[in-house]
């Protein structure tokens, strides 16, 4: 019992231990609050930085939409939906075969929309030539002031359309924040000679695929501008489009209902009726194969705690089947005492009427005993001659003793023996015991 307990106690000590060291190692972050500088762009926010406004919007606006938490290789199952919407940042970086998947899903006829400040130039050409800038933050804005963190979109002037376009229908005025980034094209002179050099391959590419598999360069059109720089731009691709919006606080919580924003929005994702609306939330952490409570504790000693315990558990299932130390002795089990079994032989001698049996047992060893005592062989010696040997130890006469080893036999070959003549016999024999002083005595201890 005790060596269990110290097992328990040093196993409770050890993980106290343990969870002291993990909570000592890990450094507590503070919490930062979702803002421009840092945005959550998922539809489950309902921060300003985040989609959950638009994407309800356009659900109870009729429209069939759904939060994307598989990869992008499933978008070629036959329900995939016709327009996938990604809004960065990502918390999961794009592979360069999902976007390969992607532009495929794109090719065959699906809507692409990109709303990031850092969209993949491969988005707005094949070869991936650098076609976005970031534009630096306006003059008067220090990166950390709190003002303009509360107010992006403060003394930014509205993006107005540029040409009539399928996205610029209804609205007459965006309203982008500060932060956004700006889609730019290479200069003139330079697009000039590369269009010269490729004149006479032009009428192919425009109907054959390149050697990656991906569709030549259509022509980017910027749809929305703000202070001539495009905000909205789009292009064709295979059968399908891409349109990209290089400022998300556009269509975020905070800034969709700003101008006529939401219109933009609208129309950027409308579809066919029937057909789905997606959002990209594998990309924002809530895929399907996440585990769910690993991202819950992520950051925080607990998942430490539970490697380490395991660990502990499998060293102690280890140590079960193996000895440290020399073997001990095999315990002895308990015996009962002696006068349990004498009282327990007694008792089943009297139920069963075996007086003969009880008093054989006395008389054989009395008889034993005494032939020793006297000096002579209990195998050879007569009754007559022991009975005169003991009469002359105790100051009896022969004849009494001879009567009582002679009652002792006959009851003992007696097919029925009477309980009363075995019991004034066993009470003989005992009177001769003690006067013989043949009495048992405990040893002393030592």
């Amino acid at each position: 019992m005790k060596q269990k307990l110290f097992l328990i106690f040093g196993f409770a000590f050890m993980l106290g231990l343990l969870v002291v060291i993990n909570a000592l190692s890990v450094q507590q972050q503070p919490e930062v609050r979702n803002s421009e500088l840092n945005p959550n762009r998922s539809t489950y926010n309902t921060d300003p930085t985040g989609f959950h406004a638009f994407y309800t919007l356009l659900s109870e606006t009729g429209r069939k939409t759904v939060r994307w938490q598989s990869k992008i290789a499933a978008l070629t199952a036959a329900d995939a939906p016709s327009v996938f919407v990604m809004v960065g940042p990502l918390k999961k970086e794009m592979i360069e075969s999902e976007r390969r998947e992607l532009l495929r899903w794109v090719s065959v006829g699906g809507r692409l929309v990109v709303i990031d400040r850092h969209p993949n130039a491969a988005f707005l050409s094949s070869d991936g030539n650098g076609r976005v800038e970031v534009d630096q933050l306006r003059p008067g804005f220090p990166f950390l002031d709190e003002t303009a963190l509360k107010e992006p979109a403060k003394d930014v002037p509205p993006g107005v359309p540029v040409q009539p376009t399928l996205f610029t229908v209804g609205v007459g005025g965006i309203q982008p924040s500060r932060f956004g980034s700006y889609v730019r094209w290479p200069d003139q002179e330079a697009k000039a000679a590369e269009e010269d050099d490729a004149d006479a391959e032009s009428s192919n590419k425009q109907t054959e695929l390149s050697p990656e598999g991906f569709y030549p360069d259509s022509e980017v059109i910027a749809d929305i501008k703000s202070e001539g720089k495009a905000v909205v731009a789009s292009r064709t691709y295979g059968s399908g489009s891409i349109v990209i919006l290089t400022d998300p606080f556009v269509l975020s919580n905070g800034g969709i209902s700003l101008l006529d924003n939401a219109q933009l929005g609208v129309n950027m994702v409308s579809a066919e009726p029937g057909k789905t609306i997606a959002f990209d939330e594998y990309h924002h952490g809530f895929g399907s194969n996440e585990n769910r409570m690993a991202e819950y504790f992520k950051g925080t000693p607990v998942v430490a705690i539970f490697f380490q315990l395991f660990l502990v558990a499998g060293v102690i299932l280890f140590s079960q089947s193996r000895r440290f130390a020399r073997p001990l002795p095999v315990k002895e089990p308990d015996r009962l005492a002696k006068l349990e079994y004498l009282s327990a032989m007694a008792e089943l001698q009297r139920r069963t009427g075996a007086y003969d049996l009880a008093v054989e047992n006395i008389y054989r060893e009395f008889r034993r005993r005494a032939a020793r005592l006297v000096g002579a062989d209990a195998k050879t010696v007569s009754n007559a001659d022991l009975a005169r040997l003991i009469a002359a130890r105790v100051g009896k006469e022969p004849v009494e003793v001879a009567d009582i080893l002679s009652d002792a036999e006959d009851v003992i070959h007696d097919v029925r023996p009477d309980r009363s003549k075995a019991s004034r016999t066993a009470a003989g024999i005992r009177e001769l015991e003690a006067a013989l002083n043949l009495t048992r005595r405990k040893a002393s201890a030592k």
